[in-house]
């Protein structure tokens, strides 16, 4: 599974660990040239849409053709920056990318994204999210958790 960013592009203040505050040096955001005045605008902009898909281009020119490429996933735990995005626009966003995905990779990989602690049903109800990816820090149990997540998931791929 290729992940190709994380939530740290998109955070302004340093995390627990002292770093991950990559906003301010993100090449999407406007006082570094980039078309994006807030981190929501990456989600919104066809500026930036359009500086994504030929990234794609190349990420599948480069990797597509590998039998050991399982997925696209979008993000790493998306969700630890929500506070900056609007989560309409974020689905919206996966929507969009993940239909472009699709359309453009001849070998048709899988695609996802990832979340640290959310459900999210607006985004794991999109069609263009092939499977779900949990990461699940400091519950002493999590498997309670994921059964009836994991149910709410298939029944959303059942019903598509």
């Amino acid at each position: 599974m290729l992940c190709l960013d994380y939530h740290g592009m998109f955070e302004a203040e340093p995390d627990y660990w002292g770093g991950n505050n990559y906003w301010p040096k993100n090449p999407y955001n406007s006082t570094q040239g980039g078309p994006c005045t807030t981190q929501d605008t990456f989600f919104t902009s066809t500026a930036a849409q359009r500086i994504y898909q030929k990234r794609l281009r190349y990420l599948i020119a480069r990797y597509g053709y590998s039998p050991n490429l399982l997925a696209w996933q979008f993000f790493n735990e998306i969700d630890n920056v929500a506070r900056y995005l609007d989560a309409s626009h974020l689905a919206t966003w996966h929507g969009a990318l993940g239909d472009w995905l699709k359309a453009n990779d001849p070998w048709q990989h899988l695609v996802t994204t990832s979340l640290s602690g959310t459900d999210r049903p607006e985004i794991w109800g999109l069609k263009q999210m092939d499977f779900a990816v949990h990461h699940s820090y400091g519950q002493p149990q999590p498997a309670p958790r994921f059964r009836p997540l994991s149910r709410r998931s298939s029944r959303v791929t059942r019903s598509r």
